[in-house]
């Protein structure tokens, strides 16, 4: 339950499994900023709830990035070769391709 000034009512325990080196590196983190895991934890909760978005990006995300950085190079390169007259003809392209 919401309550005045975005304090919220703290009524579910939520347990999860982690690696140890992980979390004891978080916690130094959180330390340093007068955080501890629980208080971390309801702020990443909160901003998430509030943007409607998580705060970084999933392995799809960042994979499909990357597939898009890699797919823009090769047609930069492309690009580059047409220019400098390195590509092929219509007529050899239809001949490789079977077209």
């Amino acid at each position: 339950m919401l309550l005045a000034d975005n304090v919220f009512e703290k009524n579910t325990q939520v347990n999860f499994k982690t690696n140890d080196e992980l979390l004891r590196a978080a916690k130094q983190i959180f330390a340093k900023k007068n955080l501890d895991i629980t208080s971390t934890f309801n702020l990443f909760l909160q901003n998430v709830v509030a943007k409607e978005e998580l705060p970084f990006e999933t392995e799809a995300e960042i994979r499909r990035t990357e597939l898009i950085e890699h797919l823009q190079k090769d047609i930069q390169q492309s690009i580059r070769n047409y220019e400098m007259g390195l590509g092929v003809s219509e007529q050899e392209a239809r001949e490789r391709f079977g077209l």
